[in-house]
């Protein structure tokens, strides 16, 4: 992870720098992987003003708090960013994890008619399937810690396949074949 941390007419002495570093590294405590964490500090008025952006799994997240000192606003803005790094994750992982049911938003049902009586609790849900390279799946899974599988089409064949973290934390390939 790298934080890019700038100052507006403030001198970012050391303890600020190591203030900075330790917050947002337990940023890093939620699952995610957090690449460029940019912090700017700033002095507006009498306010100290620090403002985080960082992205988390594609998705920018951007926070800015006002406080009478640093200190404290680097406080505010890191509960702002945790908050939403949850709300990210949360989407991420869905509320089936969350809540141990889906919801609506989690699963689109397919032709209820069709949806067996013998199991009232499973769903059909339509999910698209991105196409990318065998390369950029496994980049996918070795930047993720969460996630134990990538369901891909190929992009140079149009197969379906699976890459899968295995228990040992192997990555396999799988291809369907009919």
């Amino acid at each position: 992870m790298t934080i890019n941390l700038t100052g507006r007419q403030v001198d970012l002495d050391d303890s600020l720098r190591e203030y900075v570093e330790k917050k947002v590294q337990k940023l890093e405590q939620h699952g995610t992987r957090l690449h460029d964490v940019y912090v700017t500090l700033a002095m507006e008025k009498s306010d100290a003003v620090t403002e985080v952006s960082v992205i988390v799994d594609g998705n920018p997240i951007v926070a800015k708090d006002h406080a009478n000192d640093f200190f404290q606003s680097i406080d505010g803005v890191i509960a702002k960013i945790e908050r939403q790094v949850m709300r990210v994750r949360g989407k991420r992982v869905g509320s089936k994890a969350r809540h141990g049911t889906p919801s609506k938003d989690d699963v689109v049902l397919v032709d209820e008619s069709r949806v067996s009586s013998n199991y009232p609790d499973v769903a059909r849900r339509k999910v698209s399937v991105p196409s990318m390279g065998i390369e950029d799946a496994m980049d996918m899974m070795g930047r993720s810690t969460e996630d134990n599988c990538v369901v891909f089409s190929d992009g140079k064949t149009g197969l379906v396949r699976i890459a899968h973290r295995r228990q040992d934390g192997e990555v396999e390939l799988i291809e369907l074949v009919s």
